[in-house]
C-alpha cells in the first residue's frame, strides 16, 4: 500500500510540474500580449565553424608572399655577383655599348630561327667594327672572339657573326677555328677530322688545304685540327698571325675563335695581333670578377678591346604582361 502510494505521488508531482511550465508559459504569453504560439519547424543544429575566416587569410597570404617575392627580388638584385644586363656591364666592369643576345633553344648558326635571333647583335656589332676599321692597309679585318669563361656561347657568336657578315653584308669571310681544345666551332659546323689551325702552324698541310666551306654559306672556315693539339708553348702570338696574314688579302673579315680569357693558353696572346677583340659573358651565370679579370688581362696584353656581348639573355616576365607594358625583353 505504501509503494502505491509513493507512486501515486510521485505522478502528481510530475503533472504539476507539467501545469507550473505551463503556466510559466501562459503568463509569459499574457506578459508579451500574445494570444497564440505555433512552432511551423523545429530548431535544427548544423556544425559549421565560425573561425577561421578563409577569405581574410587568403588575401593574408597573398599579401604576404607579394612581399615576399620582392623583398627577394631586392636582396637578389643588391647581392648579385654576375652579369645580367648591359647596365652592370657599364657600372661593374666600365664596358658601355654592351650588346645582348636571346637565349634561343636548339638555335643554330646554319638554322634561320638561330641567325634570327642574334641578327641584330651582329649586324650593330659588325656595323661598329667596319666603322672603326677604314684603314687597315688594303687587307681584311681580323676581329677575335673569345669567352670570359667556359661554356658561355663565344664560339656560336663567332659563327653566327660570321653568318651575318657573309649572308647581310656580302663580306668574304674566313672564321677561324682557334681553341684546338675544345674545337667548338668545328663541331658547330660539322667540320671535323680535316687538316685545320695546328696542321697550318706546324706545317702539315698548306693554307688552301686547310680552309673548308659549309654548304649552306660561303664562308671558309679554318677548322681546329685533324686530330692531333699543337703544344701551347710551340708558337707565339706573332707566328699565329704571320700564318694567319697570308688569308686576310683575299678576304674582307676575319674572324678567330680564341680560348677562353680564363685558360692559360699560349693561343690567347694572338689577340694582340687582332684588330679587334670581343669579349663574350652569359647572362646570369658569369660573375663578374671574372669579366673584370677578363678585361684587365685584355688590356694588360695590348689587346683592342671592342666591347662585351651578353649572351643567353632570358625575359622572366610573361608574355601577356610584357605586352601590357611593352618590355623590351
Amino acid at each position: 500500500q505504501i509503494d502505491r502510494d509513493i507512486s501515486a505521488k510521485e505522478a502528481n508531482l510530475i503533472s504539476l510540474r507539467e501545469k507550473l511550465e505551463e503556466a510559466r508559459v501562459i503568463e509569459g504569453l499574457h506578459d508579451m500580449k500574445l494570444t497564440n504560439a505555433n512552432v511551423f519547424q523545429p530548431a535544427t543544429f548544423s556544425e559549421r565553424p565560425v573561425s577561421p575566416n578563409k577569405k581574410m587569410l587568403l588575401a593574408a597570404f597573398l599579401a604576404i608572399g607579394i612581399a615576399s617575392g620582392l623583398v627577394l627580388a631586392v636582396t637578389r638584385e643588391s647581392s648579385a655577383s654576375t652579369l645580367r644586363s648591359p647596365e652592370d656591364a657599364a657600372h661593374f666592369v666600365g664596358m658601355f655599348g654592351t650588346l645582348t643576345a636571346p637565349f634561343v633553344r636548339g638555335m643554330h648558326p646554319l638554322e634561320d630561327t638561330g641567325r634570327e635571333a642574334f641578327q641584330h647583335s651582329s649586324v650593330v656589332l659588325l656595323n661598329a667594327l667596319l666603322d672603326s676599321s677604314n684603314d687597315v692597309g688594303g687587307r681584311g679585318i681580323t676581329v677575335g672572339v673569345l669567352g670570359a669563361d667556359s661554356g658561355v656561347g663565344a664560339s656560336s657568336m663567332a659563327a653566327h657573326l660570321a653568318m651575318t657578315a657573309d649572308l647581310d653584308f656580302q663580306l668574304r669571310v674566313v672564321l677561324v677555328d682557334a681553341d684546338a681544345q675544345r674545337k667548338s666551332v668545328s663541331k658547330i659546323l660539322g667540320i671535323q677530322g680535316t687538316p685545320g689551325f695546328c696542321e697550318l702552324l706546324s706545317g702539315d698541310a698548306s693554307h688552301d688545304e686547310c680552309l673548308q666551306k659549309t654548304t649552306r654559306s660561303e664562308v671558309e672556315i679554318l677548322a681546329a685540327s685533324k686530330g692531333k693539339q699543337l703544344a701551347g708553348s710551340a708558337v707565339d702570338g706573332a707566328e699565329i698571325s704571320q700564318a694567319l696574314d697570308a688569308y686576310l688579302t683575299d678576304c674582307d673579315l676575319m674572324i678567330v675563335d680564341l680560348p677562353p680569357a680564363n685558360q692559360p693558353d699560349q693561343m690567347a696572346r694572338l689577340a694582340k695581333h687582332l684588330d679587334h677583340v670581343i669579349l663574350v659573358a652569359e647572362a646570369d651565370r658569369t660573375p663578374i670578377t671574372a669579366v673584370q679579370r677578363s678585361v684587365s688581362r685584355l688590356c694588360h696584353g695590348q689587346a683592342k678591346v671592342a666591347g662585351l656581348v651578353l649572351t643567353k639573355t632570358r625575359c622572366y616576365l610573361p608574355k601577356f604582361l610584357r605586352l601590357l607594358i611593352a618590355d623590351p625583353c
